[in-house]
């Protein structure tokens, strides 16, 4: 796993799914039929019933944390096989001291696996602002407690940079608020009219990259109970997914388009506040 100044401690970075490997705990879910005001979670969470992907596919005004979430394993009309994941993030930052507005920060990490080959090739993006939100950790003592790794951290984030393999974004960052429109520099995640999802990425060190629609087969399930995830560390997260996609498009392999056969891919969303995120000035 990447570990970059902008994503929380792992327990609360990976999807649901992969998170909670120990038995059921009932006291981490509240009953099903309770109302999100009853579970004092927030309003703009999706209701009982079927999930409304024109409302809460875009980002949740209440979250301090979200993210969307992809990965496919595809075959190219040659036969070649690949593998892809992307991860799009999305945390609170705070608030601009002059128009009270809330402020984000955002993280991309994506790879491309040629499974022919074995070879891998992958990105981590982050926020212009990750140097000094990893200064900002640190000072209240998150993250790892091995001074030695604290110190190398603070030697390069003091510089303005960030430990590698991350890299910052060059360009700018914008998440539409109408319809799913993502766009971190260029990398892009966005819905298009006829329900199915877009997904182009390009590494241009590599010469890597994807072009990729994402068609839904099935209705989106949710994760943990009724969609609600609570954690052991205050987390109160809404997971939902769609495991059986068709996807079609292209994959680009040392500045070659390689066209697709078929391939099958899982999308999904996570949204919410972890407890140690609410400090003062960023609750809302």
């Amino acid at each position: 796993m990447v570990v970059s100044p902008l994503v929380s401690d792992p327990p609360s970075s990976e999807p649901a799914s992969r998170r909670h490997t120990g038995g059921f705990e009932a006291q981490y879910y509240p009953a099903v039929s309770e109302s999100l005001a009853q579970q004092n979670l927030p309003a703009d969470w999706p209701a009982p019933g079927p999930i409304d992907l024109d409302v809460h596919d875009l980002p949740h005004a209440s979250s301090t944390t979200e993210w969307w979430y992809l990965n496919t394993h595809v075959e190219a009309l040659d036969g070649r096989k690949f593998s892809l994941f992307a991860s799009f993030f999305r945390v609170l930052r705070g608030r601009d001291e002059t128009s009270g507005e809330l402020t984000y920060a955002h993280s991309l990490t994506w790879a491309l696996t040629d499974v022919t080959t074995g070879s891998y090739y992958g990105e981590s993006r982050v926020d212009r602002d990750a140097p000094s939100m990893g200064l900002e950790k640190l000072e209240r003592g998150e993250g790892t407690k091995d001074h030695r790794i604290r110190r190398a951290a603070r030697e390069v984030l003091m510089k303005g940079k960030v430990p590698y393999p991350d890299q910052v974004f060059e360009g700018e960052v914008y998440v539409g608020t109408k319809r799913l429109d993502l766009d971190f520099d260029g990398q892009c995640f966005r819905k298009r009219d006829d329900g199915a999802y877009a997904l182009e990425l390009f590494h241009d060190h590599f010469n890597v990259g994807c072009n990729l629609v994402f068609t839904p087969r099935v209705s989106p399930v949710r994760h943990g109970r009724d969609g609600v995830v609570k954690g052991t560390c205050g987390e109160d997260m809404f997971y939902y997914f769609i495991p059986r996609c068709d996807v079609r498009g292209s994959v680009t392999l040392g500045g070659t388009e390689v066209l697709l056969r078929d391939g099958l891919g899982w999308y999904d969303h996570e949204f919410g506040r972890h407890g140690h995120e609410l400090r003062e000035g960023q609750a809302h």
